[in-house]
């Protein structure tokens, strides 16, 4: 049974003070753990537990495509240890792509993608894509055809990191974590002998989550939803999306009931027949309306992965596009016509 009460001190973790509603849980150990974050950086034995578990055990955790894809460029960070020479600029150009084929010093690279680096060695993860790195940053044709291909690249990768808590590339994946996150273990004087677990409810867990600054940019929105598998660094803890779990470090086994529900919006992509669900489609948009770019003109690229994959499951071309009214300000640049949601940079319904 869920019982919402009213705690205003929250005993058993670090004397953790709330004056909020919580959600009272009773206690399985079999499910949950005593809160105990570790304070390593890349809490390194919960990661790879999810990690293999999901590889080995997890049924529907396959790729939408039985087919192998290879992306065009990848980043070969070698063995643990491999020293990499040369110098790097922050981003792929056509002038220096010759010199980052013989080496990019890891020294030079920004904080958040030597840490994803060290990542990819705990899993056993040769080869790394990213975006600024693996797209010419200043050829229009480069950028068309490989912008193209995210879809498939999100979809086909083993897995995605995210820094979800890091404001840009300059942060580390690990300078948040080792925090406290807002959970408890309690004992309830109304029902003596028993142990209880309380979480945040489900609005201010979802609230928190989606906040974060890497889930605010539009371009994250199909990478998350066309996962196999994410891990989020975010906040004070490791976040485990795939499509079979959703687990934290307070909840390595998985998530309790009242906060599954926002995650699982994320696998109502692969789980929804949208040629016959209008709704769904709406309800994406309307979380897409509200995330930011930093290039207006992406607007319509940013989501073309996501609709790649609709097209390849049946969903026609018109059901795109939604008409609404609405009263604003349109940007300078038409990239869309004048009805459709594509067409405005601000939240729609």
């Amino acid at each position: 049974m869920e019982l919402q009460i009213e705690v205003s001190r929250v005993l058993g973790y670090d004397e953790i003070l709330r004056t909020m509603v919580f959600i009272l849980l009773p206690y399985n150990p079999r499910e949950h753990r005593h809160p105990n974050v570790s304070n390593s950086p890349t809490s390194q034995e919960t990661l790879t537990k999810w990690y293999q578990d999901c590889l080995g055990n997890h049924a529907e955790c396959r790729s939408l495509f039985d087919w192998p894809y290879i992306p065009h460029r990848l980043i070969d960070i070698g063995e643990p240890g491999h020293r990499w020479g040369g110098t790097q600029p922050l981003q792929l150009l056509m002038h220096n792509m010759a010199q980052l084929k013989e080496g990019i010093s890891r020294q030079s690279l920004p904080r958040v993608f030597s840490d994803a680096i060290a990542i990819c060695w705990q899993l056993g993860i040769r080869y790394l894509w990213i975006d600024s790195l693996c797209i010419c940053q200043d050829s229009e044709e480069d950028w068309n055809r490989e912008s193209g291909l995210m879809g498939i690249i999100y979809t086909q990768a083993i897995i995605n990191i995210a820094a979800t808590a890091a404001v840009n590339s300059d942060g580390s994946l690990f300078s948040s974590m080792g925090g406290n996150p807002s959970v408890g273990l309690i004992s309830w004087g109304v029902v003596p002998g028993r142990e209880y677990i309380v979480v945040e409810n489900n609005l201010e867990w979802a609230k928190g989550f989606s906040h974060q600054p890497l889930l605010r940019r539009a371009w994250v929105m199909q990478e998350r939803l066309l996962a196999t598998r994410m891990i989020h660094f975010a906040g004070s803890e490791l976040i485990w999306e795939c499509r079979t779990l959703t687990a934290t470090e307070s909840y390595p086994v998985q998530v309790p009931s009242v906060l599954r529900s926002f995650h699982e919006r994320r696998n109502r992509f692969w789980k929804t027949d949208f040629t016959e669900d209008d709704g769904a489609w709406s309800v994406l948009i309307q979380d897409y309306s509200k995330c930011e770019l930093t290039f207006s003109k992406d607007k319509l690229v940013a989501l073309s992965g996501l609709v790649s994959i609709l097209n390849s499951r049946g969903l026609s071309r018109g059901r795109f596009f939604v008409g609404i009214t609405w009263e604003m300000v349109r940007p300078s640049n038409q990239r869309a016509p004048s009805w459709s949601w594509a067409s405005l940079d601000c939240p729609v319904w």
